[in-house]
């Protein structure tokens, strides 16, 4: 019994499974079932061969499994703490690729879409037709008009799409904030039309007259 617990307090030191006496036998805990919240039977092999399936690494060691000396549930639960936090990382990582990758097709297909017209004017309109839909009493129409025109100007001028974006929209006291995010939508349709030498009044004009909302064609020329 001496012995007994004088190991176990051994195992508690860096290098105490090395003291002779005192090595710490875990042979077979790997294979040992243990019930999950869910009602699964998993063991420690279990743990390593979804995390082998699922990342295509090797699941880390912990690093005191010794202080669980004989006690194959302590045993386990060293394991499934380093899987849960090794796959909670992997998992977190493979979600921010994935919104990358979904950002790069996105610009990829927007990108496409600039280069025709067309398009451009189909996503100016669904722009504003979402405006439309929170305040249909206004004319929301001689706002976009003027944030377009803003930022057809500013790109012949050179200023930056962000000092624009900033100065014009963002922090202007005169746009509603829940309008903010469509007419930065808008402008930069309208941005990216005068950047490719078109006319941006062909753009929402277009969005204008599919509305079929009053005095906005008229306000464009």
């Amino acid at each position: 019994m001496k012995r007994l617990l004088a190991c176990a307090a051994l195992a508690l030191l860096p290098g105490a499974a090395l003291i002779s006496g005192c090595a710490v036998d875990q042979t077979g805990f790997s294979s040992y079932k243990v019930e999950t919240k869910s009602g699964e039977q998993w063991s420690v092999d279990d743990l390593k061969a979804d995390y082998r399936n699922k990342t295509g690494n090797e699941l880390p060691e912990p690093e005191d499994l010794r202080s669980c000396w004989s006690d194959k549930s302590c045993y386990y639960r060293k394991w499934q703490e380093v899987y849960s936090r090794f796959k909670e990382e992997y998992d977190h990582k493979e979600h921010i690729n994935e919104l990358q990758k979904a950002e790069k097709e996105r610009q990829r297909k927007e990108a496409q879409c600039y280069k025709n017209i067309s398009c451009r004017k189909a996503m100016v309109t669904q722009t504003l037709e979402k405006a439309y839909e929170y305040n249909k009493d206004t004319n929301d129409e001689i706002l976009f008009r003027a944030a377009c025109k803003s930022a057809a100007q500013a790109y012949r001028s050179n200023v930056s799409w962000t000092q624009f974006l900033n100065r014009a929209v963002w922090t202007n006291r005169n746009i509603d904030p829940y309008y903010r995010s469509y007419v930065a939508e808008s402008a930069r349709y309208c941005w990216e039309t005068e950047k490719a030498g078109i006319d941006w009044r062909n753009i929402i004009g277009n969005a204008c007259d599919s509305l079929n909302t009053k005095g906005c064609s008229v306000l464009l020329y």
